[in-house]
């Protein structure tokens, strides 16, 4: 929906090219979470600590470096791409030598009852990206670029404080995993 939206709307080739870059990044946080919820079940949040640190600190250190070196937003979008990468990568040997690797079966008896259970969390995640980005989009469409730029600055500032309820949420889901 958001190749769509880009080209609809009419944002510039660089905008777009960033847009495609940031999917397949964010497509390999999605993967990668599958994993770290692995982890979270086996209550090994030391695990998900370490995977989400380095990819979060590689990404950053990366994308600041190709800053100072003079490039663009694209190069920067393709730093947090690398940086889910390598998390990706280093959540799968973790969770391998610590845990085991997962039976690669797939079966469909109770994938109804387990999406019907989850769709509610499902919508939580969707609606929260909707009302977290769609102001940005909106802002966008009303505004300078500058004006974005600043309000995104802004507005990471504000996700820098998310590793509080992050972290308690994460440190409760174990629980209820197991519990009825």
């Amino acid at each position: 929906l958001s190749f769509l939206a880009v080209n609809l709307l009419g944002y510039d080739a660089e905008v777009r090219e960033t847009v495609y870059v940031l999917a397949g990044g964010l497509l390999i946080d999605l993967l990668t979470k599958t994993v770290l919820s692995f982890c979270l079940a086996h209550e090994r949040n030391d695990l998900v600590a370490i995977s989400v640190v380095v990819q979060r600190v590689g990404s950053a250190a990366l994308g600041l470096a190709l800053l100072g070196a003079g490039y663009g937003v694209v190069a920067v979008a393709a730093s947090y791409t690398a940086g889910s990468a390598v998390g990706f990568v280093l959540a799968c040997a973790l969770t391998a030598r610590a845990i085991g690797t997962p039976r690669l079966e797939a079966s469909g008896r109770g994938w109804r009852r387990l999406t019907a259970a989850s769709f509610p969390f499902a919508a939580e995640d969707v609606f929260t990206v909707l009302l977290f980005r769609g102001d940005a989009v909106i802002l966008s469409l009303m505004a300078a670029e500058a004006a974005v730029g600043r309000y995104g600055a802004a507005y990471r500032l504000l996700e820098a404080t998310f590793f509080l309820t992050y972290s308690l949420s994460g440190a409760f889901s174990p629980m209820y995993a197991y519990l009825t």
